[in-house]
């Protein structure tokens, strides 16, 4: 035991002279960093950004729209700007704008270009809203309908029969007496893995960073001569080294990592993640040590860098899950440290 504290103290004093070490850590920081700033629309979002302004009917279309599509979270915007800002941001899925003369086009029955659509590429709500919009604006503007062909249809204008029609459109409109449907939601795959597994980019990132960091280690110990320390130990004491070396190569990055992680990340609390960090580099550690004689020859070192760096994107939930669609994927990402790592 102390020998080993002995060789970890040597090995942590080795790694941080080694600009290598502190590059390694800025670049892990500038890439968390970077990513965390992009904000891609997710299927999920059902936030849709409304600006009406003064006009009376835009309001009433939207109080309409709230009551039917109560799936949906309508943000009344102000500046038209601020709400493009945030469809291209990925907060809101699309958006809508009313013209500030929607009323005066209504009465005249003409409101093209009097509602401005604005999504991006990512947005998937837009054509259903568009429908319910069209609906929304149908229900406001019947009553004004009927007043038009009321009095083509009788040659003379009846208030009491005008009001008769509307109420039965009204009790048509709200009731289920023309048209009934019962809904049911059915989970698929995607859904289920998403509500076990939770896709968090930024510990993925950081968890991938330290194991390749502790393979590449791993691999730079395998090459003949280049530590002299090991010619002096036996097989087991060089095992043993190589461990506690591989442990001293990720405590920067790792220290970076974990405040990573509790600043921009999605932490379960201080300790609970401290505890998830150390035990990853305890696992990845001995999964190397098991498992990298075979593929860290110092030629081949590269080549095998990249197949796991594939190999644990494709497999662990860092920037999305695959098992949605390969269930297999599951049990796979149990066999990698990383995988073991998110699933915690």
């Amino acid at each position: 035991m102390e020998r080993g504290l002995i060789w970890y103290i040597l090995s942590v004093k080795n790694y941080l002279v080694k600009r290598s070490t502190y590059l390694t850590a800025a670049g892990m920081l500038l890439l968390v960093l970077v990513i965390s700033g992009i904000t891609i629309p997710s299927a999920q979002n059902m936030k849709v950004g409304v600006i009406c302004g003064e006009s009376e009917i835009a309001n009433q279309m939207l109080n309409r729209l709230k009551e039917s599509r109560a799936d949906f979270d309508f943000v009344e915007y102000q500046d038209v700007d601020d709400m493009i800002e945030a469809v291209i941001g990925g907060t809101l899925d699309c958006g809508f704008v009313f013209s500030d003369d929607f009323d005066e086009m209504c009465e005249e029955a003409d409101i093209k270009d009097g509602i401005s659509f604005y999504a991006t590429s990512f947005s998937t709500k837009g054509e259903v809203l568009k429908e319910s919009l069209c609906a929304a604006y149908l229900e406001c503007y019947t009553p004004y309908f009927f007043a038009d062909i009321e009095k083509d249809i009788f040659r003379k204008q009846d208030t009491e029969r005008l009001e008769n029609m509307i109420a039965d459109y009204q009790l048509y409109l709200k009731g289920n007496d023309i048209f009934q449907m019962e809904i049911q939601h059915v989970k698929t795959n995607l859904e289920e893995t998403e509500a076990s597994v939770k896709v968090d980019f930024v510990a993925g990132l950081v968890g991938l960073t330290i194991f390749l960091i502790m393979f590449f280690a791993y691999g730079e110990s395998q090459r003949k001569g280049n530590d002299c320390v090991e010619l002096a130990l036996t097989r087991g004491q060089q095992i043993a080294y190589r461990f506690v070396k591989m442990l001293a190569s990720a405590l920067v990055p790792s220290v970076v990592g974990f405040l990573l992680i509790i600043m921009v990340g999605k932490p379960d609390g201080f300790f609970i993640e401290l505890g998830k960090i150390i035990l990853f580099l305890i696992v990845s550690a001995l999964w190397i040590i098991l498992l990298g004689k075979w593929f860290s020859r110092s030629e081949d070192l590269s080549i095998w860098m990249l197949g796991l760096i594939l190999l644990h994107v494709l497999v662990c939930p860092i920037f999305f899950d695959f098992a949605a669609y390969v269930p297999a994927i599951e049990w796979i990402r149990c066999l990698l440290p990383l995988g073991i790592y998110l699933v915690l």
